[in-house]
């Protein structure tokens, strides 16, 4: 063989070999730097720092700074919450609004914090699909007792709705209202609203 060819077939196996390494570290590299089951974004009902950008509506004022009250022992622990349903809001309207975020992951779970106390406290949860629809994607009836207790649901996203980089929520009170102190403290407190799947966390 020719110096000349048996250079083209060296310099052939060198193209080849440095292809399938580019073709590796395509593939490899985004698998192993994505995690599984992780926090990708949160929000801190209450907190005016973390619900910055979440684009919140609807929700009642900081508690119990504003009014008052146990709130699930949060007067002792120093906490923060919001209601979903306050009495400036429309009758028709027992809802609050906020926006969770996803710009490099797979949602996968939806967990929220509420407070299950003196008032019905059942609510529903929606997600906006991308054509604009809201659907129903969990529904909690409240426990009749009149206890202060602070219950995490975890809410799997049926994947229709987790594919999204934005993913718009809304709360919705489906409790007996009014309560005898509602005009006061409104109804059904949030704590905080986690999002988890797969991928990077958003900060």
């Amino acid at each position: 063989m020719k110096r000349k060819e048996v250079k083209n077939e060296m310099n052939k196996k060198i193209f080849l070999t440095l292809l399938t390494i580019a073709l590796f570290l395509t593939i490899a590299i985004p698998q192993a730097s994505a995690c599984q089951n992780i926090l990708l974004d949160r929000v801190d009902i209450g907190n005016p720092e973390s619900e910055h950008c979440h684009f919140l509506r609807g929700w009642g004022p900081i508690e119990p700074k504003t009014h008052g009250g146990t709130w699930g022992g949060f007067d002792q622990t120093g906490e923060n919450c919001r209601v979903v349903y306050y009495k400036t809001d429309p009758p028709d309207k027992p809802w609050a609004k906020l926006n969770l975020y996803t710009p490099k992951g797979a949602a996968k779970t939806l967990k929220i914090r509420a407070l299950d106390g003196i008032a019905d406290d059942s609510f529903d949860i929606y997600v906006k699909r991308p054509n604009g629809k809201w659907i129903l994607i969990y529904s909690y009836t409240a426990d009749p007792s009149t206890e202060e207790i602070w219950k995490i649901h975890e809410i799997e996203l049926p994947p229709k709705v987790a594919k999204g980089i934005t993913l718009k929520i809304k709360i919705v009170l489906t409790g007996e209202t009014p309560w005898s102190g509602f005009d006061t403290y409104g109804q059904l407190a949030i704590d905080w609203i986690e999002l988890w799947g797969n991928g990077k966390p958003r900060c």
